[in-house]
């Protein structure tokens, strides 16, 4: 079990302090050897969680930034907080979606633009943009946006208004809108009503392409494979009903169906290389255990493994290393595991916390990153991919009120927001720590 007291912080920052002097004559000294090691640009623009495929990888960099934790009280009149994550756009902004209805583009503390999308309700699914900067969000009343990087709005497609006409509405009951997820002819997006599910895609100008309705439940969020085509997690309520993965075509035809007999799926399947992953919670001899699926895009299993301990969420890298984080329902909520798979489905190592880890594991090209809570404090871990050993720990508890869904920027900066005032963390390095990483 690893220790993850403030006493451990505190030791974290001692020996950093103590290592800064030789670090800053080693990075002068080899500045002009390493400058050339730069970033690369990410290959997936347009959807958090890494991408289409869900995946959590941002090896496009080579380390998660992390020395310096830039505080941003944005300076906007909305100043209500965020529920959704916060989207990092190319040059560097940050979008805000708060509690109020308001949409805020902002450059560390200063207002780009901000833009009111309602009084009565807000977003707090994942946005999007496309490589054109328009900026893609869906409010609690079905309304999906399409607002310009200038702060106007494009479009406005309801929701709402295609239930009614597919008469899927019921007036007593308010749908819930899924995290959106970009494809190269437009934006994918589900609903769940009491009985029924229905995805949708809807163009880049505002127009309806398609429709598909399921009589089970979709999860919060889904995804795509390298072809576009897209696949979901979805949840039968009745007693003793068969949960499935669902894989629909890029024009909304249905591919394939996997049913999955007393297991509760819990989260959506993740996509990369051919193959989607995807887990479960089964009931054992009164004892709830998990199952971590492994699937190709046809429907056929490759391999299955059980775990003791139930899920949370799957990360997968391009070396097709799985990350799986779950926790112990015996030692609570707040006592996390993280394994590492291989391609086969073979542990290779695990680590166990005593923090509640709510998000997915980040991926960078030599670490992984994660927020973690004990209730007490907050912090952001960095490990060793290799062997998941503790590098650092970031202590959060002492910024502001924060949402743990982090994103990632372009230039591997970890970014989370304001849970109660319109601000965001942005951890950073040194300037001369740049020219090194």
């Amino acid at each position: 079990m690893v220790d993850v007291s403030e006493n451990v912080i505190s030791r974290f920052k001692e020996n950093k302090n103590n290592m800064k002097k030789s670090k800053l004559i080693l990075i002068i000294t080899l500045s002009i050897l390493f400058a050339s090691c730069s970033n690369e640009k990410p290959d997936n623009f347009g959807n958090l969680f890494g991408g289409a495929g869900r995946r959590n990888s941002y090896e496009f960099t080579k380390k998660f930034q992390n020395s310096i934790v830039n505080k941003n009280i944005i300076a906007s009149k909305d100043i209500s907080g965020a529920i959704a994550m916060p989207l990092p756009l190319p040059n560097g902004d940050v979008v805000i979606a708060t509690q109020s209805g308001s949409l805020v583009i902002a450059s560390n503390a200063t207002v780009i633009h901000e833009i009111k999308l309602s009084d009565s309700s807000y977003v707090y699914s994942a946005m999007a943009y496309d490589s054109l900067d328009n900026i893609y969000c869906i409010d609690t009343k079905g309304i999906l946006y399409s607002v310009n990087y200038s702060g106007a709005i494009n479009w406005k497609y309801s929701l709402k208004e295609l239930e009614k006409t597919l008469n899927l509405d019921t007036k007593d009951y308010s749908s819930i809108y899924s995290d959106l997820l970009l494809q190269s002819d437009g934006i994918v997006i589900s609903s769940n009503l009491p009985k029924k599910s229905m995805v949708c895609k809807v163009s880049k100008s505002g127009k309806l392409a398609w429709n598909y309705i399921s009589n089970l439940s979709i999860t919060q969020t889904f995804s795509a494979d390298e072809n576009e085509n897209l696949h979901f997690s979805l949840n039968d309520l009745r007693d003793n009903g068969v949960d499935s993965v669902l894989t629909l075509s890029k024009v909304g035809k249905l591919k394939n169906a996997i049913g999955l007999n007393k297991v509760n799926l819990v989260k959506t399947p993740i996509c990369f290389a051919g193959r989607m992953y995807f887990a479960g919670i089964v009931n054992r001899n009164d004892k709830q255990l998990s199952i971590l699926y492994c699937y190709d895009y046809n429907g056929k299993e490759i391999w299955n493994k059980e775990l003791s301990i139930l899920p949370r969420n799957l990360s997968i890298a391009n070396d097709t290393t799985l990350y799986f984080i779950g926790f112990n329902p015996g030692l609570g909520q707040r006592t996390s595991g993280m394994l590492s798979f291989d391609a086969k489905g073979d542990k290779k190592w695990q680590m166990f916390y005593e923090y509640a880890i709510p998000t997915p594991v980040m991926i960078s090209k030599t670490q992984l990153a994660f927020a973690g809570t004990n209730g007490a404090s907050i912090g952001l871990f960095i490990v060793d991919r290799s062997n998941g050993e503790l590098q650092n720990i970031v202590d959060l508890g002492n910024t502001i009120n924060l949402n743990l869904k982090a994103s990632v920027s372009n230039e591997g900066c970890i970014i989370l927001a304001g849970s109660d005032q319109t601000a965001y963390i942005k951890l950073d390095y040194t300037q001369i720590e740049k020219i090194l990483y």
